[in-house]
């Protein structure tokens, strides 16, 4: 064999050799690789499985705390409600998932995943549960130990096996980790063996292929060429013993030793490779705790890990920076410092006890709150949770804190908005500053036609119109920016898209921080007074058109309050005139009255002295008939006579009237009248006393020795300002005149305007206005003309009118329609005021009755009890017993209570005096027919039944005694139904029903009443204990005679049941 097939074969046999090798060692680790996959494929999934329940268990437990706080919030873009459903059906359905795998990680596996589905589905119950219960409004207090209760026993126990079976398949998966690198050492040792065997295999080849080789160079020199290419693994392999055999063998050495060189630098780059895939690794796992343990950041909750020690308990190893946050502690402070010197000491010797019996293995919850006190030596109140696990070998236990601050004073502040809120009448509620509800009470639900739960978690933005809406959100910026409050009508919309008016205030409710953390709200609807806003607008633009009107009133009335503050003074004026005027006529006739009464001398003197007391006499009689004239002129009660008379002879007898005081003064006084003046109709008395009033005026101020013309005339028809003829009577005089300004002033009641003579006034004021007011009631005008030191002329007008058709006479007393009673009666009457005894008494008496009388209550009883008269007259007001006792005493005595009673009194106690029995009760003043009426209707009347149906038997019972008391006979009954029975069997007078009432209601008693020939006249008072819409209008028209309210108590009834009975009820 040729050296080229020797070196062939050579190799063929060291390829075939390595390819063996190669194949044997990547088969087992190819079989070791795939053992590992499929592991991981197994553990790495349940591990991942383990992480998302914790997860998904945790989140439950944290958004049910939210929703017992905050209500049903929006997470993730759903309500928290729905968002918790799906969460606990997720959670169940991984731990079913991860049962029907079937991984046995653990001998006991199959076992583990049973417990972890069943702890699942009681956590995801205790969940649910926790949210039925707030949406039933259990309160929160209740609601937290609800949640102890539920969560304590399920879900720290899930979390700890979680945590646990997770650690489990990550054992495994790093034990598998482990055999495969010990399997990949392995088969690296296995390799360089065999290597290391092919080598020397292929140098003995070598050599004994190529010994024989007489070109060793060029073997050599073809090895240094296949080494030079890369080719480590080539041997030269000659054992010759002279110096090309050395070279041949130094040279393989050299090749064998930068083999075992390169072996080594592979080994190196495989060996640094890792160690930097096992720190990313760490890296990896470092970063995924470092993100776990500040997840309680992320959610406002502080992490510490805590360890006992031989001597101290719960020694800080770990804390987050939430936790740093909360106590104010760095970390380096806290790690060593022990949680209990933490603890506020109120709660320290609970939470150490807690701690030992959980160690003991006691079951405690694990969910509480306590207080701590931070570095500065404030108290904050946090609540936590605590789970139990191994740390380095060693117990340690890891606790989750959260900060409630803030909740105790929300919930604090929402538990008062919520207490004041249900108490009011008014909408309330507490928004998010995302605009969120998170509380409304009833009252702002019902508003909006919505409930409560429908509007948890919606934006307020959705009640209100669009046009209130944008006026709102720049309210609610302002009130934002501001922290103030602000108060504003806006326009709400219902669930049925009506709009209604609100008063709308909201304020800014502030965390400690000053933070803005909610909005509080309320709403009234203002419907109501929108539209009486708007009927005021209505009225007051029918104001507004008589305005200018009432301007000109307001003018009127300044003018009318300045006279009358002149009046005031001419009333103090007049009450001065009137007292002289009185005084000195009163004086002159009582000091010659005592002089006529001792005095016996000639009788001329005695004529004298009674001569001017008769005419002081006369000035009195004057001066009392003008008040009394004025007064009946203004009341409107003055008597006109209605006669024919001439004009000529008013005049003559007035001058014939003043002729006295005439020659007193030694004025001449001269009639001027024109022949031929019609005659008129009117009051002769009253126009002479005009006529003699202006002569006596004429006269007082006129001097000794003047002129007085008196004169008539009729009125040509251009001079006269009535269609009808007029006739001018003058009065002239030659005295001091009257000013132009003071001409109105003579006309004004207590005015005197100038003075006599002598500078001092006469007379009360009262004439001219008397004067006045009589001419005008003839449709006649008065006036005066004068030029001051020369005179003055008073006129006045009558109309010349056709005698007057004869008039009905005024009827000023009703015609009594009296009806005798067969057989003598006996009245009492009762009264302390004697003439009204007289007054009744007469009455009485004249209509054929016997009469007895009593001035007082003790009387009144004991003649009552002595005579038992057939009817009372009694007044209430008396000195000794008022009526209405008197009234009680009789209807009390069983001899007595039969008599009818009258109650005639000024009082209006008309409930009471029903009440105590009283059958009739008329206020003073009443007509006579009114009283007789009653007379007669309560001494002629027979007995009279009355049938009183009401489910309420107490009420049944009062007006059953009360009307007995009345002389009724009264049936009763409870319900419809037996009415029927009752009104069929006794055929009452009159019937009071009731409404509401079991069996049958009032409305189709009276339709079968009225439907029933027997009945159908029978009167129905209705009463009812609720005034119900529609009620009143319904009974009636079913034909009730009348419809009385229990409210208004039982006297409207007994007044009802006397006037229908009697005759005198109205409908």
């Amino acid at each position: 064999m040729n050296v080229r097939a020797k070196l062939t074969a050579g190799f063929l046999i060291i390829v075939l050799l390595i390819w063996i090798t190669v194949f044997f060692t990547g088969n087992t680790y190819t079989k070791i690789s795939e053992e590992f996959a499929t592991l991981e494929e197994d553990v790495v999934p349940g591990a991942i499985e383990m992480s998302e329940m914790t997860e998904k268990a945790q989140e439950i437990k944290a958004w049910t705390y939210v929703y017992m706080i905050r209500g049903n919030v929006v997470r993730k873009g759903k309500p928290v409600k729905e968002w918790l459903q799906e969460s606990t059906e997720s959670l169940e359905r991984l731990a079913r998932e991860h049962r029907e795998r079937g991984i046995a990680v653990v001998p006991e596996e199959a076992e583990i995943a049973e417990e972890l589905e069943t702890k699942a589905r009681q956590l995801s119950s205790a969940a649910m549960g926790i949210i039925n219960l707030k949406d039933q409004g259990v309160e929160l207090d209740e609601l937290l130990e609800k949640k102890e209760e539920a969560f304590g026993p399920v879900f720290l126990p899930l979390i700890k096996q979680l945590e646990e079976h997770k650690a489990a398949h990550l054992e495994e998966l790093a034990a598998a980790e482990e055999a495969v690198h010990e399997a990949q050492t392995s088969g690296v040792q296995v390799l360089l063996i065999a290597a290391g065997l092919i080598t020397l295999l292929a140098a003995a080849v070598t050599f004994f292929t190529v010994r024989s080789i007489v070109k060793p160079l060029h073997a050599l020199h073809k090895g240094t060429e296949i080494i030079g290419q890369g080719n480590l693994d080539y041997k030269v392999g000659t054992e010759a013993k002279d110096e090309i055999g050395q070279l041949s063998r130094a040279f393989d050495q050299m090749t064998e030793n930068l083999g075992r060189t390169t072996t080594s630098i592979d080994n190196l780059n495989k060996e640094i490779t890792e160690r930097e895939r096992a720190e990313e690794e760490l890296r990896e796992s470092e970063e995924r705790y470092r993100a776990i343990v500040n997840l309680g950041a992320s959610i406002g909750e502080a992490i510490v890990m805590l360890q006992d020690t031989e001597d101290v308990v719960g020694i800080h190893t770990f804390a987050n920076d939430e936790w740093l946050n909360i106590t104010g502690y760095s970390r380096e402070e806290l790690l060593g410092m022990s949680m209990v010197d933490l603890i506020h000491p109120r709660y320290r010797k609970a939470a150490v006890e807690r701690h030992r019996r959980r160690i003991r293995g006691e079951s405690v919850p694990g969910l509480f709150e306590i207080s701590i006190i931070r570095k500065d030596g404030t108290e904050v109140p946090v609540e936590i949770t605590a789970a139990y696990t191994t740390y380095q070998g060693k117990p340690a236990n890891v606790i989750y804190i959260r900060d409630i601050t803030e909740r105790k004073r929300v919930e604090e502040e929402i538990k008062k908005f919520k207490t004041i809120s249900d108490r009011a009448g008014y909408g309330a509620a507490i928004t998010s500053m995302e605009g969120e509800f998170i509380y409304l009470n009833e009252s702002l639900a019902q508003m909006h036609g919505y409930t409560p739960e429908e509007l948890m978690g919606k934006q307020f933005s959705a009640l209100f119109t669009e046009d209130s809406l944008k006026h709102l959100l720049r309210l609610r910026n302002q009130l934002i920016q501001k922290g103030t409050y602000f108060t504003e009508e806006l326009w709400r919309k219902r669930k049925d898209g009506t709009v209604f008016p609100t008063l709308t205030t909201a304020v800014i409710i502030k965390g400690d921080n000053g933070k803005p953390l909610y909005i509080s709200g309320t709403a009234i609807d203002i419907t109501e007074r929108k539209r009486m806003e708007q009927e005021l607008q209505e009225k007051n633009e029918r104001l507004d058109a008589q305005n200018e009107e009432l301007q000109t009133q307001a003018e009127e009335l300044q003018t009318a309050y300045r006279e009358l503050q002149q009046l005031d003074q001419m009333k103090d004026n007049f009450l001065s005139t009137v007292s002289h005027e009185l005084r000195t006529p009163l004086t002159s006739i009582k000091g010659f009255a005592e002089i006529l009464l001792s005095y016996e001398e000639d009788r001329e003197t005695q004529r004298e002295f009674l001569t001017i007391i008769n005419n002081e006499s006369d000035r009195l009689t004057r001066l009392i008939d003008d008040f009394l004239d004025l007064a009946r002129i203004e009341s409107g009660r003055m008597r006109w006579e209605s006669a024919e008379l001439a004009i000529p002879d008013v005049i003559k007898n007035a001058v014939e009237a003043t002729q006295s005081l005439a020659k007193q003064k030694n004025l001449r006084v001269s009639i001027n009248s024109e022949p031929d003046i019609p005659a008129i109709w009117g009051d002769r008395d009253k126009l002479v006393q005009v006529v003699t009033n202006l002569l006596s005026n004429a006269m007082k101020f006129t001097p000794e020795e003047g002129e007085i013309r008196v004169g008539a005339q009729v009125l040509k028809e251009n001079e006269a300002e009535d269609v009808s003829p007029m006739i001018r009577v003058s009065v002239s005089d030659t005295g001091i005149g009257i000013a132009p300004e003071d001409y109105q002033a003579v006309f004004e009641k207590f005015k005197q305007v100038g003075d006599t003579l002598t500078d001092k006034p006469q007379g009360t004021g009262l004439g001219l206005p008397i004067c006045k007011e009589i001419v005008e009631h003839y449709r006649g005008k008065l006036w005066v003309e004068s030029e001051l030191g020369k005179g003055s002329t008073f006129y006045f007008t009558l109309p010349v009118v056709a005698r007057p058709e004869a008039a009905v006479p005024e009827v000023r007393e009703e015609k009594m329609k009296v009806t005798l009673i067969s057989g003598e009666k006996t009245i009492l009457v009762v009264d302390d005021e004697a003439h009204v005894r007289r007054f009744l008494s007469h009455e009485f008496a004249n209509r054929g009755y016997r009469v007895i009388e009593a001035s007082s209550g003790k009387e009144a009883i004991d003649l009552t009890r002595e005579h038992h008269p057939d009817l009372i007259t009694l007044d209430v007001l008396m000195p000794d017993i008022d009526g209405l006792d008197v009234t009680a005493v009789l209807k009390s005595d069983t001899n007595t209570r039969d008599i009818p009673i009258l109650i005639l009194s000024v009082v209006e106690e008309k409930e009471r005096g029903y009440s105590l029995g009283a059958n009739e009760y008329v206020t003073k003043p009443f007509s006579k027919k009114r009283l007789m009426d009653k007379i007669t209707h309560l001494l002629g009347q027979a007995q009279k039944t009355v049938v009183v149906v009401d489910d309420d038997r107490t009420l049944v019972k009062a007006i059953k005694f009360k009307l007995e008391k009345r002389g009724f006979a009264v049936y009763a009954a409870y319900d419809g139904e037996k009415a029927l029975k009752v009104i069929a069997k006794n055929r009452p007078d009159l019937i009071v029903l009731d409404v509401m009432m079991p069996k049958m209601d009032g409305y189709e008693v009276i339709k079968i009443l009225k439907d029933n020939p027997d009945t159908v006249n029978t009167p129905i008072i209705v009463l009812t204990g609720v005034e119900i819409d529609g009620g009143r209008v319904r009974a009636l028209s079913l034909g009730a005679t009348e419809y009385v309210t229990k409210s208004g108590g039982l006297g409207k009834l007994f007044e009802s049941i006397e006037n229908i009975l009697s005759g005198t009820a109205t409908k």
